[in-house]
Formats: C-alpha cells, structure tokens, sequence
C-alpha cells in the first residue's frame, strides 16, 4: 500500500471574522502523485499569503523577485507559526476574550494567525518558526479579565 502526507486545511471562523487557518497532515493511501500545485489558503488581499508549492523532482521555479508595491493596510498583524519540531497546543479566543477553539499542531504543520486573540502551549519540547510583517515593535494586547 502506498502511504503519502497530503495537506489537509481548516477555517477557523468565530462568527467575527476568519480567527486562522491552520494546516494539517492527513495520510491518505493509494492516490496518484499530485504535482505541480501551487495552493493558497489565504485571501489574495490578506497581508500574509499562507499555501503551499508541491513540485516533482528536478522542478525549478525560476529566479524571479517580487515588485515593490506600496501597501497600506488596516489589517492587524497576522503571523504563521510552523512547528518545526514538536507538538505545541493554540487556543484560540473571540474579541470578548471566550475560548472559541483549540488547535493542536505537530512537526511539520502550520497556522495563520488572523484575528482574536491566541495563547500557545508547548506540549512537548518544540521548535516552532514564526513569520510575521515587521516591523516588530512588541505590539501586543494582552487579554485581560476585562477583555
């Protein structure tokens, strides 16, 4: 039997907008080799474009550079967390500060962070990468009991 990692992705929507999108292992058996897909799970006008590339070997994207475009943006700061190694937990609050889901998330998964609030929890001894627009100023809004 033939066992591949496809990708499986989830909306997280708590009614007051999209809260994230996480990303999934999901173990599928005796499927045709899929390549040259390119997916995005994010909105095109998202400030962070969250997908995925799968290409077959010897594929080559061509060197390229992406244009300078003056972007404005009244989004909040989005950020993907990618577990590196390691099993971490993310909680995921409304804006009133309720628990509204709970993600957990092994080596190799991933999650776009996009409104609410969020906690994480390690689980295990991890690695985790985090990609965020900067600059990084340490612009946060702790939750508070007050909300």
């Amino acid at each position: 039997m033939l066992i591949k990692r496809e990708w499986l992705h989830a909306d997280i929507d708590g009614g007051e907008g999209l809260l994230a999108i996480s990303l999934h292992h999901d173990l599928r058996s005796d499927e045709p080799e899929r390549i040259d897909v390119t997916e995005f799970f994010s909105d095109s006008d998202d400030p962070i474009q969250f997908g995925k590339i799968q290409r077959g070997k010897g594929s080559v994207i061509p060197p390229h550079r992406h244009l300078q475009v003056r972007r404005e943006s009244n989004h909040r700061n989005h950020e993907v967390l990618i577990v590196s190694s390691g099993v971490i937990k993310v909680s995921l609050y409304l804006h009133d500060g309720s628990l509204f889901s709970i993600v957990s998330l092994t080596e190799g998964e991933a999650i776009l962070l996009k409104g609410g609030y969020h906690s994480v929890e390690f689980l295990e001894p991890s690695i985790i990468i985090e990609v965020k627009q900067g600059p990084y100023r340490q612009d946060k809004e702790p939750m508070t009991n007050g909300h």
